[in-house]
């Protein structure tokens, strides 16, 4: 047993959650013991579950197990659970909670702005110099995209197909 995997006392409170027979036909389940020590190694280490040592069994296995706890909402009773009787114990303080402070800095165009450069004044829109605010008039030579210009019936053929698609 590694110095981080379950220890006796540990899985004798979580060993009740577990079923001691497998739900369906078929062999014998793994470990429980050893599988959740595993997912606790993966969720600690945030390693990928192919890099899963392989003292915890096949990663397919453990990612599997894993995955049918948290789809049929197993894992969030065990937690509650957990939670519960660490309050009831007085062994969770309730002052205490961690809130990620991790951000990532978008572009404005991340956000649906254009990439050119910003208005100062936003009382009265103006006409940007990357794109104007009216379509080009005729004899003068066409945006690169003549597609922004369109109305959107006219991208379409009546046959319900982008123009020049034949079959």
């Amino acid at each position: 047993m590694h110095q981080r995997d379950l220890s006796d006392s540990e899985w004798a409170v979580l060993a009740p959650y577990f079923p001691t027979t497998p739900p369906r036909p078929g062999g014998p389940w793994k470990d429980h013991r050893t599988i959740l020590s595993g997912v606790f190694h993966r969720l600690r280490t945030g390693c990928p579950w192919r890099d899963l040592p392989g003292r915890y069994g096949p990663w397919q296995t453990v990612y599997e197990r894993f995955y049918n706890l948290r789809r049929s909402g197993r894992l969030a009773e065990l937690l509650s659970a957990l939670q519960l009787r660490l309050s009831d114990a007085g062994l969770l303080d309730h002052s205490r909670y961690c809130v990620d402070g991790t951000d990532v800095r978008g572009t404005r165009a991340a956000a649906g702005a254009g990439s050119g450069p910003r208005s100062t004044s936003s009382a009265t829109p103006t006409a940007s110099p990357w794109r104007p605010s009216s379509p080009p008039a005729s004899g003068t030579n066409p945006p690169r995209s003549r597609r922004s210009w369109m109305p959107s019936a006219s991208r379409v053929g009546g046959d319900g197909r982008a123009p020049g698609r034949r079959p």
